[in-house]
């Protein structure tokens, strides 16, 4: 080959030969190379050249060791089921990647083998040898050795990589011309040693011939015929057998006689966890230990036979017979043996109980008016206890708990009073406990999760574990296995029945950013003494969360069946307001508002509280004030945020019910104002302009408001003097009484029209001429809201008042005895 692979490195990581471009490989087809490349394209077949070298075989992963499993005993006239296992390491089971073609030998080499389960090839060498071919993907096979000849016998398994088995699995058996054999579902050798197999899955607890999947047991006695070598019945009649039990998983017997046999086939039980009719020793290792049943032998040498287990576990049955000698029959002395093959009583189900934290009974709630049972994050204890199979408990025959296989905690089998499988969580692997939440109620809600999902070591079938629920509601606690008990496959489950009622752990509080409205919205203020409002009304974010901070969303439903918020809106007090300013101008709620909920009929874990309609006002002070922003600090108490179940508002969080603060509310300024009338005089020919304005305090004295564009003021007039009557004048409008409310008949002028709202804080108030000799006083009184009112009078003792002023026609200079004549501001 030239020019085939590249020199560094010849092999690749996956230990293909590297190539540059030419045939690398003629006329190859390996035996087990696959029928594509590493590339996924197809191999060339037969004796055409291969194109590059992307085809190798496979390196495979070879067994680690076999097991040998069968009943230790065999008899002459009949086979004996040999079961061979590939494992790894740690004692899996093993399916070979590749054919993997072993050869099993005897020691002494003597019998013969036959292939009874496997789709491999096989073949009987003679001489105590045979070969077989482990299919990929597969991990066993059942071969079947026959040995005419009494003895015991060990065997050996060795394949391609040298892999052999186990000192440990690989145990001798002995061949004798007499001895037991046991079988289920019927006496013939399909159905030899197959208790709780095909599917005939024993529980715990449940007699054998019971459904489900009853069956008959049979123990038969036979002996070889040494002249034909046929089996032959060895017994009949009624005879004591003597019977025992081997615990194999566990290992050691958990109590002394929990096997129960009964001949024929009455039902057996297991009460007080001890069972009905003949109770046979156990053993945790072999035989030794055995009890005298009274079993009756058909002609056949066959007895059938009852039988319960009282725990759960790998067993296998033992029986022996010491038949004296019968000189007269030619029969020396023998004793017959029989072991049964190793089966597994899985447990009936599971009784699940939700405890408190110390591990006391609690009575749960079936609604959301139920009591409480935990806080959502808080820990509680869940134990679970295998227990053993009553047929009160199972009226279906399905072999499981009534009721514990639906959605309804209402009517689950009461298991609570079932007897306690005492080995389960002692196994070879301890077995473990599954658990899981099924949310109930809100049944639109959110499922929750356990924090510990799992219970380990168990004594005396009972374990238990702390563990917290994260969801508000109430729910129920299933209980299972994995899926299989030791190698059995298993469904066993077991319900709880209702657990809550659950609360959430706390609330969390935020806010939007409130605003106050200025009550003159045009001139962006507020008058001292008016009152004003919200812009943007207070609106909170109640949110229930769980010990974790999570949000518990099944916190909600409010109105509905399944109403789990239980936070009411607060009663707005003037409490809730707290003035930030602290200066001479007092502070008064005039109306709080209310609050209101809404967003918590579903199911989000949140709801919204809105203050509204609240009305607040800043006094006018005795002493004009300078502006200033309003500030006030808006606060929940806990008890507005606390509900009926005591679950509040805990901002570390530490177990500490706080009040909620949304701090320095502005939005307005606020500033001293008061409507002004000055007098006037002037020609009874002409119109009269007089001055009313508003007002404002601003750098320690009242100027013009010209901002004001808001204020709304009315005019009337009174106590004529001299030729001036009633009607002679009036206030130019746009009418009567127009805007004024002492306006005159016709509209005025334009520009001499009354303004209300003021234009740039003034009224534009105008009197119409009264005409020619119409000379005289007429007093103008005005009409205003309480806070451009002001202490004319300057008696602290009396209420602020309106302006009033006086309008004197014919009146065309001041007087002569009058040096200056100015006016006051006050």
């Amino acid at each position: 080959m030239v020019d085939n692979f590249t020199t560094d490195p010849d092999l690749t990581a996956d230990y293909h030969l590297q190539i540059t471009s030419t045939s690398a490989i003629d006329h190859a087809d390996p035996a087990y190379a696959p029928g594509v490349d590493i590339d996924g394209d197809a191999r060339p077949q037969g004796t055409g050249p291969d194109i590059g070298a992307d085809e190798y075989i496979p390196v495979s992963v070879p067994v680690d060791h076999y097991s040998i499993s069968h009943s230790g005993h065999g008899i002459t006239c009949t086979g004996e089921p040999v079961t061979i296992t590939a494992r790894d390491a740690a004692g899996a089971v093993f399916p070979v990647d590749v054919d993997t073609l072993i050869t099993v030998t005897t020691n002494p080499a003597s019998g013969s083998w036959g292939l009874t389960s496997g789709s491999g090839a096989f073949s009987n060498n003679g001489s105590g040898t045979a070969t077989y071919t482990i299919p990929a993907g597969e991990s066993s096979v059942v071969l079947n050795y026959a040995n005419t000849t009494v003895g015991t016998y060990s065997f050996d398994v060795i394949d391609k990589d040298s892999s052999t088995e186990s000192p440990d699995q690989d145990p001798p058996i002995t061949f004798s011309n007499a001895g037991f054999r046991f079988y289920a579902g019927g006496t013939t050798a399909a159905n030899y040693n197959k208790i709780g197999l095909n599917n005939n899955i024993q529980i715990g607890g449940k007699s054998s011939n019971r459904a489900p999947n009853g069956q008959t047991l049979y123990l038969r006695a036979i002996q070889t015929n040494t002249n034909t070598m046929q089996c032959e019945a060895r017994v009949s009649g009624t005879i004591n057998v003597n019977m025992g039990y081997e615990c194999v998983n566990p290992g050691s017997c958990a109590g002394s006689k929990l096997v129960g046999i009964t001949s024929g086939t009455a039902n057996l039980s297991c009460p007080g966890g001890t069972p009905t009719n003949t109770a046979i020793a156990g053993n945790d290792s072999g035989s030794a230990n055995s009890t005298p049943v009274s079993l009756n032998f058909d002609s056949n040498g066959t007895a059938a036979f009852s039988m319960v287990y009282c725990d759960v576990g790998q067993i296998r049955l033992h029986a022996s017979l010491t038949l004296a000698a019968s000189p007269a029959d030619n029969e020396p002395e023998v004793t017959l043996t029989g072991t049964s093959n190793t089966f597994t009583d899985v447990p009936f189900g599971y009784d699940v109980a939700a405890l408190t934290a110390a591990g006391n009974p609690f009575s749960m709630a079936s609604n959301a008016n139920g009591a409480v049972f935990a806080k959502a994050g808080a820990n509680f204890m869940v134990s679970a206890r295998a227990v053993l199979w009553e047929a009160a408990d199972d009226q279906d025959h399905d072999g499981i708990p009534d009721g514990h296989a639906d959605s309804n905690p209402a009517n689950n089998a009461d298991l609570s009073n079932n007897p306690a499988a005492i080995s389960f969580g002692q196994e070879n692997t301890p077995e473990t406990i599954t658990l899981s939440p099924d949310l109930i109620s809100p049944a639109a809600g959110t499922q929750g999760a356990l924090s510990v999902s799992n219970i380990s070591g168990f004594s005396n079938g009972t374990g238990s574990t702390q563990t917290n629920y994260s969801e508000v509601g109430i729910m129920e606690i299933k209980a299972g296995d994995d899926g299989n008990y030791i190698d059995t496959p298993d469904n066993s489950i077991g319900k709880s029945g209702f657990v809550g009622r659950f609360i959430p752990d706390h609330f969390i509080v935020g806010s939007n950013t409130p605003a106050f409205a200025d009550s003159c919205l045009a001139g962006n203020f507020t008058y001292l003494g008016q009152p004003f409002v919200f812009a943007v009304n207070p609106v909170y974010t109640v949110t229930a969360v769980n010990a974790s901070g999570a949000i518990t969303k099944n916190y909600g439903g409010a109105g509905t069946s399944e109403d789990f918020w239980k936070l009411s809106a607060p009663t707005i007090s003037a409490a809730y307001y707290g003035d930030q300013i602290g200066g001479s101008a007092g502070f008064y709620v005039q109306n709080p508002g209310s609050g209101t909920l809404s967003g918590n009929t579903g199911y989000l874990g949140s709801g919204t509280l809105t203050v509204s309609g609240a009305s607040l006002i800043y006094n006018r002070p005795s002493v004009p004030q300078n502006p200033f922003d309003a500030k006030v600090n808006l606060t929940l108490t806990s008890t507005d945020l606390t509900d009926t179940d005591n679950v509040c508002y805990d901002s570390e969080p530490d177990g500490t019910c706080d009040s909620f603060t949304t701090a320095d509310v502005g939005g307005t300024k606020l500033q001293q104002g008061r409507l002004k009338l000055s007098n006037s005089f002037g020609s009874e020919l002409n119109d009269m302009h007089m001055s009313l304005v508003v007002q404002h305090y601003v750098g320690g004295r009242f100027t013009a408001n010209t901002s004001d564009t808001c204020s709304s003021v009315s005019v009337g007039l009174s106590d004529y003097t001299g030729n001036l009557s009633s009607g002679e004048t009036c206030v130019q409008d746009n009418g009567s009484p127009g805007l004024s409310g002492a306006g005159c008949a016709n509209a005025g002028p334009v520009s001499e029209q009354f303004s209300t709202p003021p234009t740039l804080g003034d009224f534009n108030l105008y009197l119409k001429a009264p005409g020619n000799n119409n000379h005289g006083s007429v007093k103008l009184s005005t009409s205003c809201d309480s806070w451009l009112k002001y202490d004319w009078d300057n008696n602290p003792a009396t209420n602020d008042t309106a302006p009033t002023g006086i309008a004197t026609f014919g009146i065309f200079r001041g007087n002569d005895r009058i040096i200056n004549f100015m006016e006051i501001s006050k």
